[in-house]
């Protein structure tokens, strides 16, 4: 029976053992004298379960050098927070692995600096893992957010991160971000470090000065777009991006794109941007191998400098090399060199190319375009250019100023292609459409254009329109009589707006408040008495990620097409314009967001079909006739999927009449006296 005995408490010590470590206070007591300079985490104590108050401690203690030991079982921590002028040094193997069921707030990471510098964050051979629950964080308790990180720097100096595997995150494995907006990241390293399976990037940087990042792995990010290997991506226009160097970096297999360089917050008072990726590899990546995106407005353009020396992009499904609004003669100079291409956006979607230039919606005030190569292998199966232009937006503005030389091998067939003014030209000519003026209506003199259905007190059901960023309806009632209507605000994914003031501006220009809009259910708002006769305005802006449909109104009701134009969301409704007899001319122009189209029939009053266009992606525009225009009436506009492509974003502008959409055809609004 001893023997039995003596095992069984053999046994218990040793999970004893296990579960915790003893502090060791008379070492403790030395690093508080300062009489040491490196300690071990372990002196602080280990306790399998929740090893966060011995861990934080440790790091507290402000020695210069900690070593986290690698103990039997993974230091499970609750979010820690880093100090200046230390050195934490893992131990070969050791695991820091978030506790889970915590981590609860949004923006909870698993390491976090603060305005903290002289940082070195390291592991000794083979290297140390640390490691998150991302299916954990996108279910019920969590609140949903992109914000957990594996390890937070916001406004430091002087870091070094080496010798690391960081997994499994609910947002990047490293984020550089802001925490005071003029103090930025500066003289940062990160070094033989591996992302995975991280939840929105393996990296992203909002703001960097002097920033290397060598011989990293970022790969299989899956979750919260942009889903990429690394997004370079400021908040605000002064948030700097100056100096940052990848060398012998790979990112693969991610959900996104490899490598993002999104500057669309910067304008021409940022100092300028210099970004270098030498020897970087995209391999396997969802969408593009690298894309650079900018902002094209009239004296907003971003300037500096995006560099892809002696990379590679292998079988994106995207873009080897996409660029969006950088502005040919102001904007950003894109240099590609010694670098190779290889079976790039290998599909047939529209605008597809190993190169592709597009705008992103807004109206461009150059052409664009700064892109310059040299030596750049496009290996391609395709007969097509090695570029494209997608241009998104009302008016086109073309392509200028790419220069340089490539070479396309098409199955083994090698052929040299000069990018000249005259090649761009040729095979890039700007587009130009009618011009017709726009008539914006006035209010004062909108009315039914006839009465078939009579006013009444139940809600008539209307087209289901998805207005997408934002809407305007108007809604016509005579003084004294009930209006009624439903409104639906949608979601879309990552969506931040959850309800919005829902106010009527009366005709005479005051308001009634109606409450807060709640998002994700339809919701009957009513007005008892409407005070006068006239128009009456409800008005959503700025909802990004959201869409609004009014679903049903007991009056008269229309839908304002804005001048930047109407941002349709996945809608395939019929709907119709109202054309004012003896009008002078219309038309009205339709174009679609990346590969996201529509296919569209305009058809005239009597029935019958007077244009047909598929696969409009970039901007196309139906000009109706001199007879058409002064026959005027109610056309029907019908919009569906594409043959290519996706029904998702796709905008109208509406010229020459009154560009409202009439939601409730039998009461055709508006109308001229």
């Amino acid at each position: 029976m001893l023997p039995i005995r003596l095992t069984c408490c053999l046994a218990a010590l040793m999970a004893a053992v296990c579960l915790a470590q003893a502090p060791r206070p008379d070492l403790v007591a030395q690093v508080t004298a300062r009489t040491i300079a490196e300690a071990r985490a372990s002196w602080w104590g280990f306790d399998r379960e929740d090893a966060t108050d011995a861990l934080q401690a440790a790091i507290d203690s402000g020695v210069p050098t900690l070593i986290i030991d690698k103990m039997p079982s993974p230091w499970i921590v609750r979010p820690l927070f880093l100090a200046s002028n230390q050195t934490i040094i893992f131990q070969e193997g050791t695991i820091l692995e978030a506790k889970r069921g915590d981590f609860l707030g949004i923006r909870d990471s698993l390491l976090k600096a603060e305005e903290q510098s002289n940082i070195t964050i390291t592991a000794q051979g083979k290297g140390a893992l640390l490691r998150m629950h991302i299916a954990d964080y996108q279910a019920e308790p969590y609140q949903k957010a992109e914000w957990r990180h594996g390890i937070s720097l916001l406004s430091v100096s002087k870091v070094t991160i080496s010798n690391l595997t960081i997994a499994d995150s609910g947002g990047d494995g490293i984020y550089l971000g802001t925490k005071t907006r003029s103090k930025f990241n500066t003289d940062v390293t990160i070094k033989n470090v591996v992302c995975v399976n991280n939840n929105r990037q393996g990296i992203s940087v909002i703001n960097a000065v002097n920033l290397l990042i060598e011989d990293c792995v970022l790969k299989d990010t899956a979750g919260t777009p942009p889903k990429a290997g690394i997004d370079f991506e400021p908040n605000h226009f002064s948030e700097r991006i100056e100096n940052c160097v990848l060398r012998n970096v790979t990112a693969s297999n991610n959900a996104g794109g490899g490598f993002i360089v999104s500057l669309h917050q910067h304008r021409a008072q940022t100092p300028p941007v210099s970004v270098r990726f030498e020897n970087c590899r995209s391999v396997n990546d969802a969408s593009n191998g690298f894309i650079v995106i900018a902002q094209n407005t009239p004296g907003q353009s971003v300037t500096g400098k995006v560099e892809i020396i002696n990379c590679t992009v292998e079988n994106a499904a995207g873009p080897g090399l996409a660029v969006a609004g950088n502005a040919a003669n102001s904007g950003l100079k894109i240099l590609v060199k010694d670098s190779r291409f290889i079976n790039c956006a290998d599909n047939d979607s529209p605008g597809s190319a190993p190169i592709v230039f597009r705008n992103k919606g807004e109206e461009p005030a150059e052409p664009l375009g700064g892109l310059r190569v040299s030596n750049l292998e496009i290996v391609d199966s395709r007969s097509r250019l090695p570029i494209a232009l997608a241009e998104h937006s009302p008016t086109p503005s073309g392509l200028a100023k790419v220069y340089g030389e490539l070479t396309i091998n098409q199955n083994g067939q090698k052929n040299t292609v000069a990018l000249t003014d005259e090649w761009v030209k040729t095979n890039f000519p700007v587009r130009t459409f009618r011009s017709v003026p726009r008539v914006m209506p006035k209010l004062t003199l909108l009315a039914p254009a006839k009465e078939v259905i009579d006013y009444q007190n139940t809600a008539v059901a209307l087209p289901a329109i998805k207005a997408r960023n934002s809407a305007v309806y108007y809604i016509h009632a005579k003084a004294g009589q009930t209006i009624t209507f439903t409104v639906l605000l949608g979601l879309l994914p990552r969506a931040r707006t959850l309800s919005v003031p829902c106010t009527l501006r009366t005709p005479s220009g005051g308001t009634l408040e109606l409450g807060q809009l709640v998002a994700d259910a339809d919701q009957v708002f009513t007005v008892a008495k409407a005070p006068e006769t006239g128009i009456y305005t409800l008005e959503f802006h700025d909802l990004k990620r959201n869409y609004t449909i009014l679903k049903a109104s007991n009056r008269p009701a229309a839908l304002l097409a804005p001048e930047r134009g109407l941002n349709f969301f996945c809608s395939n409704q019929p709907f119709q314009i109202f054309v004012p007899a003896n009008s002078d001319a219309f038309a009205l122009k339709f174009w679609g967001a990346g590969q996201e189209g529509v296919k569209i029939t305009m058809r005239d009053p009597d029935g019958k079909d007077a244009w047909t266009q598929d696969d409009i992606f970039a901007t196309e525009q139906f000009d109706a006739t001199d007879a058409q225009a002064k026959a005027g009436g109610l056309w029907t506009v019908i919009p569906q999927k594409p043959s290519s492509g996706v029904l998702e974003d796709y905008y109208m502008q509406i010229f020459g009449v009154p560009p409202v959409i009439v939601l409730w055809p039998a009461n055709a609004l508006p109308n001229k006296p």
